[in-house]
């Protein structure tokens, strides 16, 4: 399962309170872990209070963690140092806001937006969106062009087999000047 980032707080020196996609929340001390000239800038906290959020923490200098490696390793939330004032809280830092949604969605799930019948898309491509990710996909074809993860493609390849007739039926209805219907969701 792939486990990103969703929001981050500064807590001061190499600590970080993190959300996952998941719901998951907890605390890391990445201290014990900036090793390596990668991440040699990381050891000045003013540095490592710049991360960002791209599905994971990043900086500046191309360093970062993989999702997976800081999902596996958060602790509880410092609830006790917060309390007594000893924990320095910075804002959550969120990734950018996605584009607009597009209006043509015919189906949601594991948070891959699918959409058919977009303004100035051929009618048989879906224009798929996950989070910052955009990608668009022949329903025919099944020929990819943008940026997915695999898992996403994956739950995509499996949820156009259980739905190609329903796919050629929307292309066909976009053809007539039609609105797509929507599509039942990945089980």
């Amino acid at each position: 399962m792939f486990h990103h980032v969703t929001k981050a707080r500064y807590l001061g020196e190499h600590r970080v309170r993190l959300r996952f996609a998941d719901g998951a929340e907890g605390d890391i001390d990445l201290e014990p872990f900036i090793h390596g000239p990668v991440f040699q800038p990381l050891k000045d906290p003013a540095f490592f209070a710049g991360f960002e959020i791209d599905d994971t923490l990043v900086w500046p200098n191309g360093a970062d963690f993989a999702p997976e490696f800081l999902r596996e390793n958060i602790g509880p939330c410092a609830c006790d140092e917060i309390a007594n004032g000893s924990a320095a809280l910075g804002p959550w830092k969120e990734p950018p806001p996605d584009d607009p949604p597009l209006p043509h969605e015919i189906s949601r799930f594991y948070g891959i937006i699918v959409n058919m019948g977009v303004p100035g898309v051929k009618s048989s491509t879906l224009t798929i969106e996950l989070e910052q990710d955009r990608a668009t996909i022949d329903v025919e074809s099944w020929a990819v062009e943008g940026r997915l993860p695999k898992y996403a493609l994956e739950y995509l390849d499996e949820w156009r087999g259980d739905h190609l007739e329903d796919l050629r039926d929307n292309v066909a209805r976009l053809e007539r000047g039609e609105e797509a219907l929507p599509i039942e969701p990945l089980d």
